[in-house]
């Protein structure tokens, strides 16, 4: 093995701030282990994946511009949550 990704858990999201840029504290997080093996035979976290809640629109945009930003070398998307609940109607799922 050469090297890793960083695939986004939401464990390392910054805890203040606007929502939607909260993401963008995991990719800069998993950016600063990436350096600290860049020179190591298997580099950590040569490529790294983010999160990013589709659902906000338009400010995406600025979300994955910053990520880019922060970690030119390395971003390479988001991935985005698929599983969420649907809210029930009193009736029981078939």
């Amino acid at each position: 093995m050469v090297a890793s990704i960083y695939c986004e858990t939401q464990a390392f999201a910054r805890k203040r701030g606007p929502e939607w840029l909260r993401p963008l504290g995991e990719v800069e997080y998993a950016n600063g282990v990436a350096a600290m093996t860049a020179d190591a035979d298997c580099r950590v976290a040569a490529g790294i994946m983010g999160h990013a809640d589709m659902t906000l629109g338009s400010r995406i945009g600025e979300l994955l511009d910053r990520c880019l930003a922060a970690t030119p070398d390395r971003f390479r998307g988001v991935r985005q949550v698929t599983v969420a609940s649907i809210p029930t109607t009193g009736r029981s799922a078939t």
